[in-house]
């Protein structure tokens, strides 16, 4: 009887907590439609999405903050290159560059 109960309790709060996560994620989504006047923009930022022509604070937005931010390189056309996801020494998932606070170019 007692492992039923706590079966059943552990239902409930697994229940419970995807009902809170579906309940954030659609309360970021209002956020950023309100934020942005735009549902297509908000719904890609949702979604992670970079693109060229991406504002800085888009893509703090859809990325969330770099893990490493890379200024003035002399080989690159880019102002910045924000890189996110470390793997290992100066490797990342991904690298995007920035050029006066706009998305130019990114790799995977």
């Amino acid at each position: 009887m007692i492992a039923i109960a706590s079966s059943l309790f552990n239902a409930l709060i697994g229940t419970a907590g995807a009902q809170e996560r579906a309940a954030n994620r659609r309360d970021k989504l209002h956020h950023l439609i309100g934020k942005y006047h735009d549902r297509g923009l908000a719904e890609m930022i949702f979604r992670g999405e970079v693109w060229e022509g991406q504002t800085e604070s888009q893509l703090l937005d859809s990325m969330g903050a770099p893990s490493c931010v890379n200024h003035g390189l002399p080989v690159s056309t880019a102002s910045e290159v924000w890189n996110y996801g470390p793997r290992r020494s100066n490797r990342y998932r991904l690298r995007v560059k920035l050029e006066d606070g706009l998305v130019i170019d990114w790799e995977q």
